[in-house]
C-alpha cells in the first residue's frame, strides 16, 4: 500500500480475475474485474485480451454471460448513486477525459506541459493503443487461430449462430496470464501519466514478461532483463521525477515491447502446441486435413 492510494486493492482483483481465467471460470472472473474496475479503472487495461480470449476461446453463449455478469456487477455495485444521479455518476465514475497533473508523471516528464495537457497528445496515444491492441491480437494472442484479421472475425460470426466451440478452447494458465500482462503492458506503455503508485499495476507481471516466454527473442539473458527489472525499478523510485528517468523508463518499456513482438509464440494450449486454421488446399488425396505443428 502506498500512501494507503487504492491500486493494490483493484490490482487483487485483477489477479484473482487471472486466477480464475486460467481456470477457465469465466463468468465469475469478470465479475472480479468488474470489482476491480469499480475500485480503479486501471483494470480495463487487461480487457481488451480478456475478450480475445474469451470470444476466440468460448461458445458464445458463455461469452455473453461473462460480459452480462460484469455489467450487472457495476450496476450493483453503483445502484445507490445510479438511482439517484445516474448522469453524474457515470460521468465521474468512468472519466476518460480527466488530465493528469504534469508534475507528477513519471513517464512523461521530458515532454512540455503544452503538449502533455494538449487533446493532441492524448489522441496520439490513444491511437498508438488501439494500433498496438490489434497488432499484438492479430500476430500473438490469435495467432493459434490464424490471426486476428480476418480470422477471428470470420470463426465469430460462423460459431455465432450454432454457438459452437472453438477449435482451440484449451488455452494453458501460462498463455493466458502472458496474454493479459501483455495487454496490461501496452496500456501502461501508452498511458498518458503515470504517478507513483501506478507502478503497482505492472510491478508483478515484469517477471512473466521478461523470463515466461514473451520476451524470448531479447539477446543476453538474465542479464538483460535484470538490467531492465533494475532499470525499470530506478525510475519508479526516482524522487521527483525528471526528463532523464522518463527517458529512461520509455526506453525500458520500448525494448520490453520489442521483445514482446519480436518472440515467437510460446506454447498456447494445456498440450503444449500451437494449433493451425484448417487449411483452405486439398491434399494429394482430394481430403482436407486439420494440421498441428509443435511449438518451436
Amino acid at each position: 500500500v502506498l500512501r494507503l492510494f487504492n491500486d493494490c486493492f483493484a490490482m487483487a482483483f485483477a489477479y484473482l480475475a487471472v486466477f480464475l481465467f486460467q481456470r477457465k471460470r469465466w463468468v465469475s472472473g469478470f465479475v472480479a474485474f468488474s470489482l476491480g474496475t469499480s475500485v480503479k479503472m486501471n483494470v480495463l487495461l487487461m480487457v481488451p485480451p480478456a475478450l480475445v480470449l474469451l470470444v476466440g476461446g468460448e461458445r458464445l453463449s458463455v461469452a455473453c454471460a461473462a460480459v452480462a455478469a460484469a455489467v450487472l456487477t457495476q450496476l450493483a455495485v453503483g445502484y445507490e448513486f445510479l438511482s439517484a444521479h445516474p448522469a453524474s455518476y457515470v460521468r465521474k465514475a468512468f472519466e476518460f477525459s480527466r488530465v493528469f497533473i504534469h508534475h507528477w508523471s513519471v513517464n512523461f516528464k521530458f515532454v512540455p506541459n503544452e503538449t502533455f495537457v494538449s487533446p493532441a497528445f492524448a489522441a496520439a496515444l490513444l491511437a498508438c493503443h488501439l494500433a498496438a491492441l490489434l497488432a499484438l491480437a492479430h500476430r500473438r494472442w490469435h495467432r493459434h487461430g490464424g490471426g486476428f484479421f480476418p480470422a477471428f472475425v470470420v470463426d465469430f460470426f460462423a460459431r455465432a449462430g450454432s454457438n459452437s466451440a472453438p477449435a482451440v478452447c484449451d488455452y494453458s494458465p501460462a498463455h493466458v496470464a502472458r496474454v493479459l500482462f501483455e495487454g496490461n503492458f501496452v496500456g501502461i506503455v501508452f498511458a498518458r501519466s503515470l504517478h507513483y503508485q501506478f507502478y503497482e499495476w505492472y510491478y508483478h507481471t515484469l517477471p512473466l514478461l521478461l523470463w515466461g516466454g514473451s520476451c524470448e527473442s531479447l539477446p543476453g539473458g538474465s542479464a538483460t532483463r535484470v538490467a531492465l527489472m533494475v532499470a525499470v525499478e530506478h525510475c519508479w523510485n526516482a524522487f521527483p521525477s525528471t526528463p532523464t528517468s522518463s527517458l529512461v523508463l520509455l526506453a525500458a518499456h520500448g525494448v520490453i515491447s520489442g521483445g514482446i513482438w519480436t518472440s515467437k509464440q510460446p506454447p498456447t494450449t494445456t498440450s503444449g502446441v500451437v494449433a493451425e486454421r484448417p487449411t483452405n488446399r486439398r491434399s494429394s488425396g482430394g481430403a482436407r486435413r486439420r494440421t498441428t505443428r509443435k511449438s518451436e
